[in-house]
């Protein structure tokens, strides 16, 4: 394993005990020092909010149950797995996607058990026209906002990349080369996936963290909306 990906594994590891999510503001922080360990529900923490300055419950972000596809991520990156590096950071990419939805949807006091229905009976493109709806913009440019203008290009390349695999069997990625005879040309070639895709997804999955602690924290507070009068 190279010494950039063993750095970017080590910093994904890392970036997953730094932040938690306030269940009082909806602020996603990066701070360590809030992981303080709630005696009374475990799992979750407890310690005062730097944002809304209240003493309050908190939870992992990403959300704990992601935490095996990221051991799964740095794993196969360690055993030099390309393609299963790529399919699991899309996987991740596409649970935080569902998270947004299903955050948008509870802080418009929407009941959870009505928030899982919609999120489970829509596919990834119904999500996004979720989001675009619920917050006037699409994911684009939430992402742009937020910092990370490039991370849904990314996510396309690697996706391209994914699916190939899934529609062939063999992962394999397409690169431009330089005609040998005229540089003026290129022409498409197959070659193997290799370092720099490892290394690229994840890159794609810090970012996806990190935008989405961004995004998530925009609307993490609940929305009152005024009952008409009859």
């Amino acid at each position: 394993m190279s010494r950039d990906i063993k750095e970017r594994c080590k910093q994904l590891l890392e970036l997953l005990k730094e932040y938690s999510d306030c269940w009082t503001c909806g602020e996603v922080i990066k701070d360590s020092s809030l992981l303080v360990p709630d005696p009374f529900n475990p799992g979750l923490f407890r310690s005062s909010c730097p944002k809304c300055n209240t003493e309050t419950t908190k939870c992992y972000f990403p959300p704990k149950a992601l935490r095996i596809v990221f051991d799964m991520i740095v794993e196969s990156a360690e055993l030099n797995r390309p393609i299963l590096v790529l399919v699991l950071s899309c996987t991740v990419f596409e649970a935080m996607v569902e998270g947004l939805v299903f955050r948008l949807l509870e802080r418009r006091h929407t009941y959870p058990e009505i928030c899982e229905a919609i999120v489970d009976a829509t596919e990834y493109h119904s999500k996004m026209r979720i989001i675009h709806s619920l917050t006037g913009e699409k994911l684009r440019s939430l992402a742009t906002t937020a910092g990370y203008d490039k991370l849904l290009g990314t996510l396309e390349e690697i996706k391209h990349k994914r699916n190939s695999f899934l529609h062939t069997g063999v992962a394999m990625k397409v690169e431009m080369v330089e005609s040998k005879i005229d540089k003026l040309f290129t022409f498409p070639q197959h070659k193997e996936l290799d370092v720099e895709d490892i290394k690229q997804a994840l890159e794609f999955t810090i970012d996806t963290v990190h935008c989405f602690a961004k995004v998530y924290s925009e609307f993490g507070k609940y929305v009152y909306i005024d009952e008409p009068d009859y």
